[in-house]
């Protein structure tokens, strides 16, 4: 007798269907079997870069041999009379035209080399985290965190991280704020870029509503002039706050000053425990210049270091080091929740 089968209704094959598969972690071994596969798009991109430079240095050497200030020292000109300006300006079209193609092949690059290692790397480490190299922190995070006073003219960043970490919610990417000034020359005016911040922008939420504003800056004042940098300090020339804190811990204060609109607050904020956890974070980047308000809800740290997850052109990529060194870094960073004890609840924020 044969059997009746129940038939399977449209929408449930079709959901089946949607349904994605959990993504597989991928070895070390298979990341360095990524970066060899990559290894001849590196090259191209190197080799393109190489030939552009060529063709471009020598033009650029004779128009500045040219230019008024040489010919003013010398008295004469330089390369008029030996160098065919009609070739030199060919070389230097042709150089700019190969360099512009090798910027594209970069960015090629870049992108698979973001998807095929860096990604996985954050997978491994905090499937939990959703990645995007191509987005970053928005600029109203950063301007809420009131770190950096500046007005920016540019506002730059990639490898966005978000998600959460237990029960915390954070955040972070690559920023690059900067600012532009004018200088008059005898050939019009010349814009100059300036760098405000170029770093890791990380933020969190702090499980506690802070009626006043906290700033932990580094302490350039005191290291470099001792008690009348105490006194600087005091004067306060960023006037991120009111108040300049004097804490208990003296390896704390060497490292950064505290600034706050309530120092009784700031004191609740930055208990012993979390001086020591800032330390500990900080000697994680030991490089970097270190930035933290707390302010609203939110903790929000910026620390100052190049970036950090693009491909090298100039070095073989297919360098174990360089996963390794990623690797380090990702665990520090979402290690910040574990090292500030986020996590834990010994403080409730207001129901909204």
């Amino acid at each position: 007798m044969a059997i009746k089968r129940k038939p399977v209704l449209k929408s449930v094959v079709k959901k089946q269907a949607q349904k994605k598969p959990a993504k597989a972690k991928v070895s070390k071994q298979e990341l360095i079997g990524n970066l060899h596969d990559l290894e001849p798009l590196r090259i191209k991109v190197r080799n393109f870069a190489a030939a552009g430079l060529v063709l471009v240095a020598p033009a650029v050497l004779s128009l500045w041999l040219e230019s008024n200030l040489v010919q003013n020292i010398l008295g004469e000109s330089v390369v008029t009379s030996t160098v065919s300006w009609g070739g030199m300006i060919a070389a230097g079209i042709a150089g700019a035209i190969i360099l512009i193609m090798a910027w594209m092949k970069y960015r090629s690059y870049k992108a698979k080399f973001k998807e095929d290692v860096v990604r996985h790397i954050f997978h491994a480490i905090a499937p939990q985290l959703k990645y995007s190299p191509s987005n970053h922190i928005s600029q109203g995070i950063y301007h809420d965190s009131q770190i950096f006073r500046k007005k920016y003219d540019r506002y730059n960043g990639d490898d966005h991280v978000k998600g959460k970490i237990g029960d915390t919610d954070i955040e972070f990417s690559e920023l690059h704020t900067e600012y532009y000034t004018t200088t008059q020359t005898k050939n019009g005016s010349r814009k100059q870029w300036h760098t405000i911040f170029k770093g890791l922008f990380f933020t969190a939420d702090f499980h506690k509503n802070i009626g006043g504003e906290t700033y932990i800056l580094p302490d350039f004042a005191e290291k470099r002039f001792g008690v009348f940098g105490k006194f600087l300090q005091k004067k306060n020339p960023l006037k991120h706050a009111k108040h300049l804190v004097q804490l208990e811990n003296p390896i704390f204060e060497k490292e950064f000053a505290v600034y706050s609109s309530d120092e009784q607050e700031a004191r609740y904020c930055l208990t012993p425990k979390m001086m020591e956890d800032m330390m500990v974070l900080k000697n994680n980047f030991p490089k970097s210049k270190m930035y933290c308000s707390i302010r609203g809800t939110q903790i929000n740290i910026a620390l100052t270091m190049s970036n950090q997850f693009e491909p090298r052109v100039w070095r073989k990529g297919a360098d174990p080091k360089q996963i390794d060194q990623m690797a380090e870094l990702i665990k520090s960073l979402t290690s910040i929740v574990e090292q500030l004890n986020l996590n834990t609840r010994i403080w409730t924020k207001k129901a909204a």
